[in-house]
């Protein structure tokens, strides 16, 4: 064996199978070399070596891609329980005919994908499909691998972890069924919406998405869009304009109080995201004051124009249009938004 697959195994969080496949002579060299035969060659030798769950199976693939990517193709490999598929060749290769410079969505992209993997969002919303909606659903998708396979692995912990390392509200079900609903016309000139669908297809994430050729500003939305859906991101980036404080306001009450996050595009070195983002920053300015009284009054956190939330823009300095992104976290409050969502506590460590 040329070298040993005890890394390659955790970072697919699949470790216990280390001495199963180190018995059949199977070290990361020798994975690589079975995947450039194609997946089926890859779960041949696996099975011969005793492994032969399909998302285990898919996990050390995911890993053993990385290993045969040319150098910088593709980033160090994920971590342990980390499908990272963003990042393999066979993605960016898939996803590369959506992106449009005019877009300025190449770090984006990756940025919204990073951010799904971290808050594990069970329903996403996109206003304005194209290039980033594939690194939104591939998230989804990795993430549905993630917790399915920390499940299993917290139940090899049990026996010897004095505090369970999940927290007690995970909830696999959620992941295993998310889904991007992703509005748009599809007419914009320099739009990419329109192939979409036909990529998440061929990248097998159709199951999470949902779209629908809609204009975002029309109340006379699908009606899988309409009633009490509460979304726990929404990705804003449909060039509003001077309309953008609308927009906002419209879609604001369908966040989810208890910590959704909505990001919006393009804020910070144009007049009209300026201008949104000044009264944005006032209306939190408002909510800070109610929150740190002694007690908060009902009435005033109700009054708040966006209730509770956590804003934060973040700026590509190298860029001149598309450039920017600013991230409001809504934590309750306002018209319809409840009482202020605070984050569970699970340790008495400081």
């Amino acid at each position: 064996m040329t070298s040993d697959a005890g890394a390659l195994l955790a970072r697919a969080g699949c470790a216990w199978y280390a001495a199963m496949l180190s018995e059949a002579g199977l070290g990361e060299a020798e994975l690589a070399e079975a995947l450039s035969g194609g997946q089926e060659s890859l779960a041949a030798a696996l099975a011969e070596a005793g492994v032969t769950d399909p998302r285990h199976v898919a996990a050390i693939a995911a890993q053993a891609e990385q290993l045969r990517a040319p150098a910088g193709a593709c980033g160090a490999p994920s971590p342990a329980f980390s499908f990272g598929g963003a990042y393999s060749p066979s993605f960016l290769s898939a996803v590369a005919p959506l992106y449009s410079q005019h877009m300025g969505c190449e770090n984006m992209g990756p940025l919204l994908y990073t951010l799904t993997r971290f808050c594990k969002p069970g329903s996403c919303l996109e206003l304005g499909g194209g290039y980033t909606s594939l690194f939104l659903l591939q998230a989804l998708a990795d993430n549905a691998a993630e917790i399915a396979r920390a499940e299993e692995a917290a139940q090899h912990f049990t026996a010897t972890a004095a505090v369970p390392w999940l927290a007690p509200e995970v909830d696999a079900g959620k992941c295993a069924t998310a889904q991007l609903h992703v509005v748009d016309t599809c007419v914009h000139s320099h739009s990419t919406a329109g192939g979409v669908a036909s990529i998440a297809a061929s990248l097998a994430l159709s199951p999470h998405l949902a779209f629908h050729a809609a204009d975002a500003f029309h109340p006379d939305l699908p009606s899988t869009l309409q009633g009490p859906r509460l979304f726990d991101l929404i990705w804003l980036d449909v060039g509003a304009g001077t309309r953008l404080a609308e927009l906002v306001q419209g879609w604001w009450p369908r966040l989810d109080p208890r910590g959704g996050i909505m990001a919006v595009h393009s804020t910070l070195t144009n007049q009209a995201g300026r201008s949104w983002l000044r009264a944005v920053q006032r209306a939190q300015a408002q909510a800070v004051l109610v929150e740190c009284a002694d007690e908060i009054d009902s009435e005033a956190a109700a009054a708040l124009p966006l209730g509770f939330f956590e804003v934060i823009s973040l700026l590509e300095p190298h860029k001149r249009f598309q450039n920017s992104v600013t991230l409001l976290r809504r934590r309750g409050g306002g018209a319809g938004g409840g009482a202020l969502f605070k984050e569970p506590i699970y340790s008495k460590l400081p």
